[in-house]
């Protein structure tokens, strides 16, 4: 079956999946000047301007929107449309520096010593949310962390703007990014709706999901959320340190995931249902069952699964992600030749 190409457009929440995903189906990543994670749909339409080269992003606001702060070299690259951009908006904070979109985790580290006094960083953030440019200002000009800041920093830190978006602002982003790429090449992906310590779903997220569904069904287009498949494999072994950090994903949930994309949207796409042969099929259950096999050598029984996958090689002999799984397990009962 031919590679399809496909864009990842987001967290590590879909490049992890997709990256590898394409160690085990026909798929390759489309990476040309794409600078890294995306959050919002202000972002993640920054980024697709800026991979059709219709977009500069100035250098002193680089450290803003991309690890490292240096844009020079994804600027350099060259990107070609793929087959498939997979687009998730995981948060509706949109924070700007004047008409960039810019990430607050990077803001934070870029200016750290500004950011190091609680009281300073509450009392900022509250003047930006309030939109109170004057008093902001005024506080700023008082601040002596602030004043030594060199002067284009300090533009920098006096140029960042918050809006809390709402469902319509939501929903316009995705109809800009729709309408940059045919319709039928676009898949969006949300959050997913994982539970506190104490029960309890985020409400923010848990809007943020219910709005990018109800967009994407009135755009006409896919919109992929991983809570069901979360709850299946069970959150504890969804998502790192045994269910407690919300927003990573363990490398065996990693591998469900692209599964559950690939029945969703992705092996339509190819067209397995309609033209691929019975090999092709082959190769989807066998990549299908390596992704289980892999999450219940983790959590279930070794020697069970140890025998399914056995069986499974013996079904499927050229199945490259089976024959690793049977050596994992001969490496760990000792078998090293084999």
């Amino acid at each position: 079956m031919t590679q399809m190409r496909i864009t990842p457009i987001g967290t590590c929440r879909i490049h992890t999946p997709l990256k590898r995903g394409s160690q085990r189906y026909p798929i390759a990543l489309e990476l040309g000047r794409n600078y890294g994670f995306v959050h919002t749909g202000a972002e993640a339409l920054q980024l697709i301007r800026f991979l059709h080269g219709e977009l500069e992003i100035p250098p002193e606001v680089a450290p803003l929107v991309v690890s490292g702060g240096d844009i020079s070299g994804f600027a350099e690259q060259s990107w070609s449309p793929a087959d498939l951009n997979v687009v998730e908006i995981s948060s509706a904070k949109k924070l700007l520096c004047g008409d960039h979109a810019v990430q607050i985790n990077y803001v934070y580290r870029y200016f750290a010593d500004f950011f190091a006094n609680r009281e300073r960083s509450r009392t900022f953030w509250s003047l930006i949310r309030a939109g109170h440019r004057g008093d902001l200002n005024t506080y700023l000009r008082d601040e002596r962390s602030y004043r030594l800041l060199s002067h284009e920093d300090r533009d920098l830190l006096r140029s960042i703007s918050f809006e809390q978006q709402s469902f319509k602002n939501i929903k316009s982003e995705m109809t800009e990014i729709v309408d940059r790429f045919d319709s039928g090449t676009v898949m969006f992906v949300t959050h997913v709706n994982a539970k506190t310590p104490d029960e309890e779903i985020i409400p923010s997220r848990d809007r943020l999901i219910r709005w990018v569904k109800l967009a994407a069904e009135q755009l006409g287009v896919k919109a992929f959320d991983p809570t069901a498949a979360m709850k299946a494999a069970g959150q504890e072994y969804a998502l790192d340190n045994g269910g407690l950090d919300l927003t990573h994903y363990t490398p065996s949930f990693s591998d469900r995931i692209y599964d559950e994309l690939h029945r969703f949207h992705i092996a339509e796409l190819m067209g397995a249902a309609l033209e691929g042969g019975p090999d092709d099929a082959s190769a989807d259950a066998a990549a299908t069952a390596a992704a289980h096999f892999e999450t219940m050598l983790q959590v279930g029984d070794f020697f069970e699964t140890s025998k399914e996958i056995h069986a499974a090689v013996a079904r499927s002999p050229n199945s490259i992600p089976l024959i690793e799984l049977r050596g994992i397990v001969r490496s760990r009962i000792g078998d090293f030749a084999g």
